[in-house]
């Protein structure tokens, strides 16, 4: 390439001897990148360093132009090397051409390499990341066009929404359909309102879609005015009627509350229950609820597991004794699914029901009841040492795989059998909700300063969290956070080397915990593969400059699809 380049500049060096300047020069080759002249940018940038080799602005600008034009070898091999946070500000705009030049490039792609892409441009928050999803929402792999979906809701830019509303109507696959029906309501895309309601009066659509559509109006709806409450009310769509109710507990209409007591009578549990709720949640006035007592309990007795328990909430705000009795038969009921929903309940009830959550979790013979009821004893100064004695042992004896469940409400949210299904472009999703679950739980445990804390959650790192990886996971769980961390920063200092690094990586990922980086880089040589993919991943969630260095270093020395993993490690570092 030099030689052909040389035959191509001779004249140009003849003549640039007598009238440019390496001044004039740098703006020319500034300009050309600037309009995207990627090929123009690299042979004049070229030409420019033979006459000036020595000029540090030319070699940043060549190097600069040689990743933008795609010779990311060549570009790397050039960069003079980083130990500084000034040198990485001297830098910055060629490191950041090489980082995004990475991510960009799509020869011989992979799928860990493809999402090790999308999630280090998101995680940037950079404008060149809607270019990147505008490409992934183009792609003939549903796989990428949920990932691109799922992360595009971040994102507000025009072409994005527009993208979005388009793939609305036209979208083949279920799962990203769902997704987009999503992504309309979070990204706030007021078009969609008439699909989304097409969508919830459809006879022919599933419950999930309806569901999420119903969500997504909810989130774009302005406070609805008293007709369409009525007409809404009265429709003779079930999902229209569960839409009105939703607008009613969504904008804290009390003086629609009447239509919920009406509601109670809909042919629909679904709407029973969502009427129940808003009652509850709007906190109605006690007298209008008391000529209900004879409907509330016959539905107590008769109706489905979630209309009889929430009745059962409302009963405890009419009468307690009763309402305490009715959560006892719930608790202790031989179904399965009844106990349970009503333990994620009832720690949210109130102080009439600290009575029954004690007495039942001495009665209970169902793991997953008595862990729910542990969990409202903690802090609820009921006996905090029975609830956290209880739960370590639970952590350690219950083999199956768990998850924080809600229905509803984030009222009703509490462990249960896990139901998490795979998740294409996540590896092992159900271990990793499992596995996070499992932290929190023993987070909370070391809040309280449970003995022996410490060695369970060492336990725990060594024979569990292994089977966990790809930072896709972590941007499905990005809003979870451990409630204390001291423990694991404790471990940082184990003597057993995979515990340091997974204590790490949980502390990186759920902590931002800056610390964890020299044991980071210390274990990067001495793993396999798929931990060295963790470990990068973990640096840029953390996204300190001082590891700019590092990760440089393995860009060089590592293959395609890690320089690729470095590359979004290292554009996070810079942005961070």
């Amino acid at each position: 390439m030099k030689k052909i380049l040389m035959l191509w500049a001779f004249p140009m060096l003849l003549f640039a001897a007598y009238v440019g300047n390496e001044k004039e020069f740098i703006s020319k080759i500034s300009s050309l990148i600037t309009i995207g002249d990627r090929k123009g940018a690299r042979r004049v940038s070229f030409l420019t360093r033979e006459l000036y080799p020595d000029s540090k602005p030319v070699l940043s600008l060549y190097v600069r132009s040689l990743a933008n034009d795609g010779y990311l070898k060549e570009a790397l091999s050039l960069l003079p090397p980083i130990s500084s946070d000034k040198e990485v500000r001297v830098y910055f705009p060629v490191l950041e051409a090489i980082g995004w030049n990475y991510l960009l490039y799509e020869e011989g792609i992979s799928s860990v390499s493809n999402i090790a892409s999308l999630l280090g441009a998101y995680r940037t928050q950079d404008a060149r990341c809607v270019h990147l999803l505008l490409k992934k929402l183009d792609s003939t792999n549903a796989y990428d066009r949920h990932l691109a979906v799922k992360l595009s809701m971040a994102y507000r830019d025009l072409p994005l929404r527009k993208k979005i509303l388009t793939m609305l109507s036209e979208e083949k696959n279920y799962f990203v359909k769902l997704m987009l029906l999503e992504a309309v309501g979070a990204m706030e895309i007021k078009e969609a309102e008439g699909f989304l309601r097409t969508v919830v009066s459809s006879t022919s659509k599933t419950t999930d879609e309806r569901c999420v559509a119903i969500k997504s109006l909810v989130a774009l709806s302005d406070k609805p005015q008293e007709k369409e409450i009525l007409d809404l009310h009265k429709s003779s769509k079930t999902s229209m009627r569960e839409l009105c109710i939703s607008l009613i507990t969504h904008f804290e209409m009390k003086e629609h509350a009447q239509l919920l007591i009406k509601s109670l009578k809909d042919r629909h549990h679904n709407v029973r229950a969502k009427a129940l709720l808003g009652l509850v949640m709007l906190d109605v006035d006690k007298k209008d609820l008391l000529p209900l007592l004879p409907k509330i309990k016959a539905m107590m007795e008769k109706d489905k597991v979630e209309v009889s328990v929430i009745a059962s909430i409302v009963l405890t705000s009419l009468d307690v004794e009763k309402g305490q009795a009715a959560f006892a038969k719930n608790l202790l009921s031989e179904d399965q699914e009844r106990a349970r929903f009503a333990s994620r309940a009832v720690g949210n009830v109130g102080k009439a029901l600290h009575p029954v959550i004690l007495d039942c979790y001495h009665k209970s013979k169902d793991q997953i009841v008595q862990a729910n009821l542990a969990l409202a004893m903690l802090g609820k100064d009921i006996d905090d040492f029975v609830a956290v004695k209880y739960l370590s042992r639970f952590l350690k004896e219950y083999s199956g795989k768990i998850m924080m469940k809600g229905e509803h409400s984030p009222l009703f949210v509490g462990v249960d059998e896990s139901s998490a299904g795979h998740i294409p472009y996540i590896q092992n999703y159900p271990s990793l909700v499992d596995s996070m679950t499992r932290l929190q739980l023993l987070s909370k445990l070391s809040i309280l300063e449970v003995d022996g804390v410490e060695e369970s959650m060492r336990a725990f790192l060594k024979n569990r969290m292994w089977r966990v990886s790809s930072s896709a996971a972590i941007l499905m769980l990005e809003e979870s956070r451990l409630e204390d961390i001291e423990v694991l920063k404790n471990l940082l200092a184990d003597k057993d080397p995979e515990v340091r690094l997974q204590a790490a990586l949980v502390l990186a990922f759920y902590g931002n915990d800056k610390s964890t980086c020299p044991v980071l880089e210390e274990t990067y040589d001495k793993v396999d593969w798929e931990k060295r993919v963790m470990i990068l991943e973990a640096m840029g969630v953390i996204g300190d400059r001082k590891s700019i260095p590092f990760v440089l270093d393995k860009m060089k020395k590592e293959t395609f699809i890690l320089q690729k993993m470095a590359a979004a490690t290292l554009l996070q570092c810079l942005y961070h």
